[in-house]
Order: C-alpha cells, then sequence, then structure tokens
C-alpha cells in the first residue's frame, strides 16, 4: 500500500521541482500541499511565488492573501 504524502513532504516536493525549474510541478505539490493542510501558511505562499515568477500577479496576490489570512502574524 502507498502511504499518502504529508504537506511537509509535498512542500518538499515542490522545492526540488522549482529547483530544477520545473514551476508547473512546482506549483502542483505545493497545491496538493495546500489540499492535504487548507491551513498551511508556506503552501499557500509557495504557490503565491510560483505564479508571481511567471508574471501573474494576479493568481499570486490570491495566493498571498490565502497565506497571510491563514497567519495574519506574517507581514
Amino acid at each position: 500500500m502507498v502511504e499518502e504524502m504529508n504537506s511537509l513532504q509535498l512542500i518538499e516536493q515542490g522545492h526540488i521541482a522549482s529547483e530544477q525549474g520545473k514551476v508547473t510541478q512546482a506549483r502542483a505539490a505545493y497545491k496538493k500541499a495546500l489540499d492535504v493542510d487548507p491551513n498551511n501558511f508556506d503552501a499557500a505562499f509557495f504557490i503565491g511565488s510560483t505564479y508571481a515568477s511567471q508574471g501573474n500577479m494576479k493568481m499570486a496576490t490570491t495566493y498571498f492573501r490565502r497565506a497571510t489570512e491563514i497567519d495574519p502574524s506574517v507581514p
């Protein structure tokens, strides 16, 4: 039986893909992490970062806002 990945593992998977320049794969991993843990600040932030890196500021802003809703203490 294949064990489902937790959000931290998925974020790490996203980081690896991002470091390899695979932004779409990175975003997919971060989105899975957010699906697993809807209150994961890092997942929301990194999704926003992938959109920002591709110039899609509308979607980046959506996810950056979500991250600040998850943890308002982060500036």
